[in-house]
């Protein structure tokens, strides 16, 4: 039986070529976007992850589809020109031979709380895990943002990919590419990763925005189907 949408209280089939594609009726939620699940640049390889079976069994529905499109899109974005070249780069620099990436379609619950001091004060800061590297496996996992508390949440509101994509897949995917390269020290890692992703939006941010535009207003035409506000 296939999985339904509700939205505004009402419960009802997919009829658009987007809902569709968020619910595709085969029993492992395939991707509905042909061509798009692996893409390889020189040295630094990115997959995009099926939408795993518990999903539709433990998440509100609305919510795997948000997610199914706001990860598609972020891997989109990972395969950007402007990005390639410069994870291409990176990995050069590091002395990286291939860089596996995956990019997983549910958001981690692990989190780590971190004290932070900022204008003289102390600050707890919570953080849900935004990549990992699986040194085992020598592979890179990129996580979407946790953005319901619950995963029987219905999303409601709009969500910025632009800001997430630059702000944390970008950044987490440099951060775990100097974890894979021997920095094993989360300080020594997080200060390395801000300075390669200073230099990213030095010399390649520009680019960026143009070549993102097209997926910005997917997103966006996405949230309206959805009826995000």
């Amino acid at each position: 039986m296939p999985l339904l949408w509700t939205h505004n209280g009402k419960t009802r089939h997919p009829k658009t070529v987007l809902e569709v594609g968020f619910y595709n009726t085969n029993h492992q939620l395939r991707d509905f976007t042909q061509g798009l699940v692996e893409s390889t640049m020189k040295r630094v390889s990115i997959r995009l992850a099926e939408i795993p079976e518990f999903a539709r069994e433990e998440y509100h529905p609305n919510q795997v589809a948000f997610y199914s499109k706001f990860t598609e899109l972020t891997f989109r974005a990972l395969n950007l020109p402007s990005v390639a070249e410069f994870m291409d780069k990176l990995a050069e620099t590091l002395n990286l031979q291939t860089v596996e990436v995956r990019v997983l379609r549910m958001p981690s619950s692990r989190r780590s709380a971190n004290l932070v001091q900022k204008e003289g004060k102390t600050h707890l800061v919570i953080e849900y895990r935004k990549g990992l590297f699986r040194r085992r496996r020598s592979l890179i996992d990129i996580y979407p943002d946790l953005l319901w508390a619950s995963r029987l949440t219905e999303p409601r509101e709009r969500a910025g990919i632009r800001g997430f994509v630059l702000n944390a897949s970008i950044r987490a995917l440099i951060h775990e590419m100097l974890h894979q390269s021997g920095v094993h020290d989360e300080t020594e890692a997080k200060r390395q990763a801000d300075q390669h992703y200073k230099e990213f939006r030095r010399t390649h941010l520009s680019r960026f925005e143009q070549e993102f535009k097209p997926i910005l207003q997917e997103w966006k035409k996405a949230e309206k189907e959805m009826g995000l506000r």
